[in-house]
């Protein structure tokens, strides 16, 4: 595990999967000093959001998790996640394969 990903693994008192899911990578990305440079920007974002929002890791937790007005915050946080696009074809199976 990093130093940065530990570093925000301990400021919010997330696990490192919901860690994970907030940044946009898997867990085993964490662990590896290019990936985290890769989504530093995302990182910084998080650090930024996260750190504020309480004293203690247990209470960042908490209001990461609260849900009961609506989507929690990390739920918020994981749906801004740039994701893939995915690719629609039109063209049937068969005419792309010139069957």
């Amino acid at each position: 595990m990093t130093a940065t990903a530990q570093h925000l693994i301990a400021l919010s008192g997330l696990s490192r999967r919901q860690v994970a899911r907030a940044v946009g990578c898997t867990e085993r990305a964490l662990a590896d000093n290019e990936q985290v440079r890769r989504h530093q920007d995302r990182i910084t974002l998080l650090t930024a959001v996260i750190e504020p929002l309480a004293a203690t890791a247990e209470g960042r937790r908490a209001v990461l998790l609260a849900s009961s007005s609506g989507p929690s915050l990390f739920h918020q946080l994981v749906a801004e996640v740039p994701r893939g696009q995915v690719i629609q074809v039109a063209i049937p199976v068969r005419e792309r394969l010139g069957i």
